[in-house]
Protein backbone atom coordinates (compact mmCIF):
# COMPACT_ATOMS: atom_id res chain seq x y z
CA UNK A 1 0.00 0.00 0.00
CA UNK A 2 2.90 2.56 1.02
CA UNK A 3 4.42 1.57 -2.27
CA UNK A 4 1.65 2.67 -4.51
CA UNK A 5 1.00 5.86 -2.33
CA UNK A 6 4.68 7.02 -3.51
CA UNK A 7 4.40 5.88 -6.73
CA UNK A 8 1.49 7.98 -7.14
CA UNK A 9 2.96 10.86 -5.39
CA UNK A 10 5.76 10.78 -7.96
CA UNK A 11 3.44 10.48 -10.95
CA UNK A 12 3.45 13.23 -13.54
CA UNK A 13 -0.84 12.68 -13.13
CA UNK A 14 -1.52 13.50 -9.70
CA UNK A 15 1.04 16.68 -10.24
CA UNK A 16 -1.77 17.15 -12.84
CA UNK A 17 -4.24 16.19 -10.39
CA UNK A 18 -3.10 18.61 -7.89
CA UNK A 19 -2.52 21.54 -10.23
CA UNK A 20 -6.01 21.05 -11.49
CA UNK A 21 -7.48 21.39 -8.04
CA UNK A 22 -5.62 24.07 -7.10
CA UNK A 23 -6.90 26.29 -9.70
CA UNK A 24 -10.05 27.01 -8.32
CA UNK A 25 -8.46 28.16 -4.94
CA UNK A 26 -8.59 31.38 -3.39
CA UNK A 27 -5.38 33.60 -4.63
CA UNK A 28 -2.89 35.23 -2.40
CA UNK A 29 -2.32 38.46 -2.65
CA UNK A 30 1.57 39.01 -3.81
CA UNK A 31 1.72 41.61 -0.91
CA UNK A 32 1.12 38.89 1.84
CA UNK A 33 3.83 37.01 0.60
CA UNK A 34 7.42 37.50 1.98
CA UNK A 35 10.35 35.24 2.84
CA UNK A 36 10.83 35.39 6.63
CA UNK A 37 14.05 37.17 5.96
CA UNK A 38 12.07 40.05 4.64
CA UNK A 39 9.78 40.71 7.48
CA UNK A 40 11.07 44.00 8.93
CA UNK A 41 8.37 44.99 11.53
CA UNK A 42 8.15 48.88 11.15
CA UNK A 43 9.55 51.35 13.77
CA UNK A 44 9.42 55.44 14.81
CA UNK A 45 12.85 57.34 15.15
CA UNK A 46 13.41 56.29 18.92
CA UNK A 47 12.91 52.95 18.60
CA UNK A 48 15.42 52.97 15.17
CA UNK A 49 17.69 55.07 17.90
CA UNK A 50 17.10 51.83 20.63
CA UNK A 51 17.99 49.45 17.43
CA UNK A 52 21.01 50.94 16.59
CA UNK A 53 22.51 51.57 20.02
CA UNK A 54 22.21 47.76 20.72
CA UNK A 55 23.72 47.17 16.98
CA UNK A 56 26.97 49.42 18.07
CA UNK A 57 27.99 46.69 20.66
CA UNK A 58 30.60 44.79 19.17
CA UNK A 59 30.91 41.05 19.96
CA UNK A 60 33.90 41.20 22.04
CA UNK A 61 32.13 43.25 24.49
CA UNK A 62 28.67 40.54 24.73
CA UNK A 63 32.05 38.11 25.49
CA UNK A 64 33.31 39.97 27.95
CA UNK A 65 29.48 40.47 29.67
CA UNK A 66 29.02 36.55 29.71
CA UNK A 67 32.66 35.84 30.88
CA UNK A 68 32.06 38.50 33.40
CA UNK A 69 28.65 37.28 34.61
CA UNK A 70 30.23 33.53 35.22
CA UNK A 71 32.98 34.75 36.81
CA UNK A 72 31.43 36.84 39.25
CA UNK A 73 28.35 34.65 39.52
CA UNK A 74 25.92 37.30 38.22
CA UNK A 75 22.69 37.03 36.17
CA UNK A 76 20.73 34.07 36.21
CA UNK A 77 21.29 31.16 34.20
CA UNK A 78 18.63 32.04 31.43
CA UNK A 79 20.84 35.77 31.23
CA UNK A 80 24.18 33.89 30.66
CA UNK A 81 22.52 31.60 28.14
CA UNK A 82 21.22 35.08 26.51
CA UNK A 83 24.14 36.99 26.91
CA UNK A 84 26.00 33.97 25.13
CA UNK A 85 23.16 33.56 22.08
CA UNK A 86 23.71 37.59 21.66
CA UNK A 87 27.32 36.97 21.41
CA UNK A 88 27.34 34.29 18.88
CA UNK A 89 24.63 36.13 16.94
CA UNK A 90 26.79 39.32 16.91
CA UNK A 91 29.92 37.55 15.97
CA UNK A 92 28.11 35.87 13.39
CA UNK A 93 27.36 39.60 11.95
CA UNK A 94 23.54 39.87 12.41
CA UNK A 95 22.26 42.33 13.92
CA UNK A 96 19.13 43.67 16.24
CA UNK A 97 16.00 44.01 14.10
CA UNK A 98 13.46 44.03 16.48
CA UNK A 99 13.33 46.81 19.25
CA UNK A 100 12.08 44.84 21.89
CA UNK A 101 15.26 42.44 20.99
CA UNK A 102 17.60 45.25 21.25
CA UNK A 103 15.82 47.15 24.09
CA UNK A 104 16.54 43.50 26.41
CA UNK A 105 20.12 43.26 25.34
CA UNK A 106 20.61 47.29 26.44
CA UNK A 107 18.69 46.16 29.91
CA UNK A 108 21.37 43.36 30.34
CA UNK A 109 23.87 45.27 29.53
CA UNK A 110 22.71 48.09 31.47
CA UNK A 111 23.09 45.56 34.37
CA UNK A 112 26.39 45.17 34.42
CA UNK A 113 26.89 48.83 35.76
CA UNK A 114 25.06 48.14 38.77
Amino acid sequence: MQNQKRSWARSVACWNDMKDSLEDAIKIGGNLLASEGNIVEPCDDEEQEIINRANKIEAHLWFDVYRWAIENDRFSARERKLVSNIYISVHRGKKFRKVNQAEGALGLMEKTRL
